[in-house]
């Protein structure tokens, strides 16, 4: 990739406050580029993979942006599929109060509030004693979208 377009990139990115990652996927999600739900379905895996690396490594505030990505995506997966869009911090809230309201479970947005906490954007949120709790619920809410949603029939 040419230097031109990776700093176009990473200004774009910076921005939208996203990083070139989630810049990248968004317009992919936007284009509904063939093989998008297949790449959201590998992101989530992988961020939960990173996530486990780092928390190993004691590295909390990169273990929490890798489980927050991971469900993040999943979201966005479960939004593509129903046709509708996750296009800011706001709408991640309400997707998950629609999401609850639909499969009938309300734990679903105790697992999320919880969760965001993981996530701390530009501004890294410390993650001491309430890390454990947050990750858990994050990646309960993630294991109630693969099992519930994502792999019942479209």
């Amino acid at each position: 990739m040419s230097e031109i377009i990776y700093n176009f990139i990473k200004k774009a990115s910076e921005a939208q406050r996203k990083n070139e990652e989630e810049f990248l996927v968004d317009l992919l999600i936007t284009t509904k580029t063939s093989g998008t739900e297949d790449l959201l379905l590998s992101l989530i895996d992988y961020h939960l993979k990173e996530g486990d690396k780092e928390e190993g490594k004691g590295n909390l505030i990169e273990a929490g942006e890798h489980y927050w990505s991971s469900l993040s995506y999943a979201l966005k997966l479960v939004a593509l599929r129903e046709n509708l869009e996750i296009s800011d911090y706001p709408s991640y809230y309400s997707f998950v109060e629609y999401l609850s309201y639909k499969t009938q479970d309300p734990s679903m947005i105790i697992d999320f509030v919880n969760a965001e906490k993981l996530h701390g954007e530009y501004h890294p949120r410390p993650q001491g004693e309430g890390f454990n709790i947050r990750r858990d619920h994050a990646i309960a809410l993630i294991r109630k979208i693969k099992e519930n949603i994502l792999i019942k029939p479209k």
